[in-house]
């Protein structure tokens, strides 16, 4: 059906949503910025007619063009199959759970410190890695361990032969946050660099002794990656391990992370606030649902490889975008 629609929805359309005693929809104060859907089957994963409840008017009598009409939920997932079908590179579970974050994260509560910090721990881990990566074609050694007990050896391996896909922006997070701090994997690393270590003890002390449940903040609820329904910052299962028990629920998880982290380090580099975020967030996610063409279901490789590509010139351009809105100024740009 979405095909048939196609011509129609590709004019600018107008969501007219029914939410009956749901305020909290026209309540919201960032609604119009986040343009979200708001559904109460939050947990519901509609797989089979997601048009069943919405259906397509035309605008002639109100001079508003083509809409979609129906409840919230519905239109969610009708909306959502569309961009499915469009060819826009995202499935139906990857587009909930991606807006399902951006609905729930508080990132006015992301503090110039904590992005400082997130900066400092992916750089951190991206030098670990560097460095274990150095280990591998040498034969070995102890960083290429402690690298392998979170990150499967054969990609070092791989990487060594310039075939990899590399590590995305979480798995260098947790790298630099185990190697600093530890996890359940073993004790930090005396392997990572002082320059790096010292950017991290300078970034904790700025945020107190509560900087770990300050770092949870900028995380993901996880269930199907690792059981998490709140908010957590630390050592994620490895993509190799979503990909063989075939959960693309996980893998969608886990893209989340990663463009979560991805924004953050760039504005902690930049020294800048985490409400930045909220408006790089949906502009990155826009690129991601057009330019992130998964090879099948469980290609996290090429969700790897995508999210390795965003440097900070990418979110330098995306972030003058929002500035270009008006909704605030930020010296420099």
């Amino acid at each position: 059906m979405a095909r048939e629609l196609r011509p129609f929805l590709l004019a600018p359309s107008y969501l007219v949503a029914l939410a009956g005693e749901k305020t909290i929809v026209l309540d919201d104060p960032h609604l119009v910025r986040k343009h979200l859907l708001f559904s109460s089957l939050a947990n519901e994963v509609a797989v089979d007619k997601p048009w069943i409840f919405a259906k397509v008017r035309g605008g002639e009598e109100t001079g508003l063009g083509a809409y979609v009409l129906g409840p919230v939920g519905g239109v969610s997932s009708a909306l959502a199959e569309f961009s499915q079908s469009a060819g826009a590179g995202a499935s139906l579970f990857r587009n909930r759970i991606w807006y399902a974050d951006l609905r729930v994260t508080r990132w006015h509560e992301f503090s110039s410190g904590l992005t400082r910090l997130v900066a400092a721990l992916v750089d951190g881990g991206q030098a670990l890695y560097d460095l274990a990566l150095s280990e591998a074609v040498a034969g070995g050694g102890p960083t290429a361990d402690f690298v392998a007990r979170r990150v499967p050896y054969w990609r070092l391996e791989a990487e060594a032969e310039g075939d990899s896909a590399g590590v995305s922006p979480s798995e260098h997070l947790m790298l630099g946050l185990a190697a600093f701090a530890g996890d359940g994997q073993g004790d930090g690393d005396p392997g990572l660099p002082a320059g790096n270590r010292a950017a991290i003890e300078k970034a904790t002390e700025v945020l107190g002794e509560a900087w770990r449940q300050k770092l949870h903040q900028i995380g993901a609820a996880t269930p199907w990656l690792n059981g998490r329904s709140r908010p957590w910052v630390g050592t994620w299962p490895p993509y190799e391990a979503v990909e063989f028990e075939r959960q693309p629920y996980a893998l969608s998880e886990r893209e989340v992370l990663d463009l979560k982290v991805a924004i953050l380090a760039y504005l902690g580099r930049q020294r800048l606030p985490g409400y930045l975020g909220e408006d790089l967030f949906p502009e990155v996610l826009l690129d991601a649902t057009t330019d992130l063409r998964l090879e099948h279901l469980y290609d996290w490789e090429s969700h790897v490889r995508w999210f390795a590509s965003l440097d900070d010139d990418y979110f330098s351009d995306k972030l003058r975008k929002c500035l270009a809105a008006g909704f605030y100024r930020v010296h420099g740009f």
